[in-house]
Formats: C-alpha cells, structure tokens, sequence
C-alpha cells in the first residue's frame, strides 16, 4: 500500500494494475536451467537428512536436534533465507518437532507448526525433550543458490503406536497417487479431493493436514524461488498442471497427544507422473 501510495503520487492520473498473478503463473512453470538448480537444492537437502541418524539420540531437546540439522545444513551451503509470498508467513529453515508438541496449531499456514520457544514466535522446535516411541518430524527447506525444496522425513525411538504407523502408512499412499497423477492436464482441486477422500475413508479425515479443526487446506505446493508458489493442490485451484511445475507433496496428519506424522517431497510435473527431486527414500527410520 506504501509503494502504491508512492508511485500513484509520483504518475498522478495512471491506473495501475495488478500483474502478480501473471508473473506467478509465468514462474511455476520452471526452465531447464531452474530444474537443474532445485535439483541440486534437493541432493544437498538429503544429504543433510542423511546425517540424522547419527547424531539424533533419545533425551535430547526438540532444539538441540534442529540446532545440529541446521547447522549442517548451513555448512553444506544453504542460503536459508526462505522467501513466502503471503501476508505475514514467516519460517526459519524449518522445523523439528515431536510427540505431542507437534501437534500444537499456530499461525503458519501448514499442517504442523510447533510449540517454538516463546508466544512470540510459536513455531518451530521447543526445549521438550525427544522421548522412546514418539514420532520425530522434520520438515525443512533447502535453499541453494535462492531455489528452494522442501522435504519431511520421519524417526522414532522404538515402535511407534498402531495409530501413528497407520496414518503414516496413509500418508504415503496419498504421496503415491498424486505422484502417479503429477501429470499435465491434471485438474488441482481433483487431486486435493481425492487425498482428502483417501485420509476420510481410513478414518483420518480430522487430523489431514492438521490438528482437528486447524487443518491447512492444501495438500500440496508449488516451490521455487518462493516457498509458495503457484500451483497449489487445493480446494478452489481449479487449473491444470503444467509440464515443469514443482510442487511439494505434503500429506500429513496430527492425532492430538501423540505427535504427527507425514511425509514431504518435492516434485516436477511430467507426463509420466512426479519426478522425485528430494530423492531419497520415504520409510520411517526407528532408531
């Protein structure tokens, strides 16, 4: 409204217009060269979450864990400044999360948000500590060169509980029919739909995509310069997909006193289904 205020004083008697989502539209659809850079965001990204298992031990604090990822993550070359389009979204890396503070709704406009440290930045981890049996998310961005990738994979100590496998187990058959359906033409709001449908028939259908009552409304988004670019899989997005989009894929799902759980990849839209970027494998790691 500033910079309005400011040209419409500077260029008295112009009309000025809107073209964001023009130019949005524009960069969903990612060159060659683009592909190639995220592809490179992705590799470095799994190589850090390749590294978890080794210094992720039972009794140590949410923070102390995203501390060494983030760490690691920087020493690998991550850029870490996460750019969002929407008003008044914010995010630091990522986050990691487990148990029950997972599950604590907050102001960012995704599935799993985090107690964080304080009121005023309720996001991310807290000073909880990781205990046996609970579900570790991570769920972090990787940014190199200012192209960015996101990606969650799961840990736990032990054997989760029956509950936490089967929405697990939920989420990854939502990952596997949109990517099988990543494909050009593919109407948005269809392949939300029918996620939603798939979480509703395995008795899931409160905790998608968030705590029951604070669930986000997508399931799916697209990446690239900016965390939230256009497409979006969700209710209302009714456009096809495009040959070269990327989208993250994100079904996941939060059962209030014990954690959530999910998975998170980021993928190119092909004729032959999703193109894994984040390409590293999906199963839940017990330690």
């Amino acid at each position: 409204m500033q910079q309005y205020q400011y040209y419409s004083k500077m260029l008295p008697g112009r009309e000025f217009t809107d073209i964001s989502p023009i130019n949005r539209e524009l960069r969903s659809v990612k060159s060659e060269w683009e592909l190639e850079q995220m592809r490179h965001s992705g590799d470095c990204l799994c190589s850090v979450f390749a590294q978890v298992p080794e210094f992720l031990k039972e009794g140590m604090r949410e923070l102390d864990l995203a501390a060494e990822f983030e760490c690691r993550l920087r020493k690998a070359g991550g850029e870490g400044y996460v750019r969002m389009r929407a008003f008044n979204q914010e995010l630091f890396h990522g986050l990691a999360v487990s148990g029950a503070t997972s599950d604590k709704p907050g102001f960012f406009d995704g599935a799993v948000s985090g107690r964080g440290l304080s009121a005023a930045s309720p996001q991310g981890s807290s000073v909880e500590k990781i205990v046996a049996g609970s579900p570790v998310l991570l769920d972090y961005t990787g940014v190199f060169n200012g192209y960015i990738v996101d990606m969650t994979r799961m840990f736990v100590f032990g054997q989760p509980k029956p509950e936490l496998e089967k929405a697990f187990a939920t989420a990854i058959a939502i990952q596997q029919y949109l990517v099988e359906n990543l494909k050009p033409g593919m109407i948005c709001e269809d392949l939300f739909l029918v996620a939603a449908s798939m979480a509703e028939d395995a008795g899931l259908g409160r905790n998608f995509m968030g705590a029951p009552g604070e669930n986000a409304r997508f399931v799916g988004h697209g990446v690239g310069l900016e965390l939230d670019e256009y497409p979006v899989l969700a209710q209302g997005f009714k456009v096809p997909l495009q040959a070269g989009q990327t989208i993250a894929i994100e079904p996941k799902f939060v059962l209030p006193g014990l954690g959530a759980v999910g998975i998170e990849n980021t993928f190119a839209v092909s004729s032959g289904g999703g193109i894994k970027i984040t390409d590293m494998a999906d199963e839940m790691i017990s330690l």
